[in-house]
């Protein structure tokens, strides 16, 4: 049994499974010590699979605690993370894109989003001031920036109940015409790669996993443009075409229906989803 103020080894082992777990420890991470913040952790694990507790109530952590946050890590997360590399930054990432913790069960979307700019050479370093909780590269690496739980403003009326994914690049909203590129003079009409595509497939099934596995559930996957009509090119044509709608097909997802938006966002056009007639870009 573990109690407040124990240290060790094996106090850091239980606070990497639970950081793995996608558990925060913002401020003292793992460091062997056992004090409120992991306390604080440990609680909402055991709430998330039926322990019933909450941090206020939670001073020592049992056995039968520790042995279930093994079986969960070894089962939860997926062995094969996503991407040709997987970067974990949650530690580096910018914590002023913060804005609260959420239930795992209030967890139910993704938002796909383009970065509408090329992050250049594989530098994790600017991956980590991304303010979304997932990105994926052209070069088809994944980095996690932010914790899924954490709630990010990346997607207006969305942020609370949506992970945020971003894949990398500037896109044109409809192949081909260049007046739809979101940032005209950026990279103008790049094309996805194979690597990116694949990397963010991947990140969805991941994510999808994770708040299954602490008792939320994904149903929908939406594009930026349903709820911020100034992002009507976000994520366009070709990610949508290649990314979202596989993913909405073999994971059973939804993205609201050919007439769904929030305030002033914008439906999904024709252009993106042939099956959506009528609907205009």
């Amino acid at each position: 049994m573990f109690r407040r103020g124990d240290m060790g080894s094996e106090v850091k082992e239980l606070q990497e499974l639970l950081l793995r777990l996608g558990y925060a420890l913002p401020r003292w991470g793992a460091d062997g010590s056992l004090g409120n913040e992991t306390l604080g952790a440990m609680a909402r694990f055991l709430v998330d699979h039926g322990g019933g507790y909450h941090s206020a109530d939670l001073d020592a952590i049992s056995d039968e605690d520790v042995r279930l946050v093994k079986q969960v890590a070894e089962s939860a997360i997926p062995s094969t993370l996503p991407g040709v590399d997987f970067f974990d930054l949650r530690k580096e990432s910018n914590r002023g894109n913060i804005h609260g913790r959420r239930a795992w069960s209030a967890i139910t979307g993704i938002t796909l989003h383009q970065t509408a700019c090329d992050f250049g050479h594989e530098r994790p370093a600017r991956w980590d001031t991304l303010s979304a909780h997932v990105g994926a590269s052209r070069e088809g690496n994944v980095y996690w920036v932010h914790d899924l739980e954490h709630v990010v403003w990346h997607a207006n009326e969305l942020n609370k109940p949506t992970v945020g994914l971003e894949c990398e690049g500037n896109y044109p909203g409809v192949v081909g015409h260049s007046s739809t590129v979101w940032q005209p003079g950026g990279d103008a009409l790049m094309t996805t790669t194979l690597e990116l595509v694949t990397a963010a497939q991947e990140a969805i099934r991941w994510i999808c996993g994770t708040v299954q596995a602490h008792g939320g559930k994904i149903t929908h996957l939406y594009a930026h443009r349903q709820t911020a009509g100034s992002r009507r090119a976000d994520p366009g044509e070709e990610l949508w075409k290649l990314v979202a709608m596989p993913m909405l097909a073999k994971l059973g997802l939804s993205d609201g229906g050919p007439k769904f938006k929030i305030d002033n966002g914008r439906v999904i056009p024709e252009a993106w989803n042939p099956a959506y007639l009528g609907n205009a870009y």
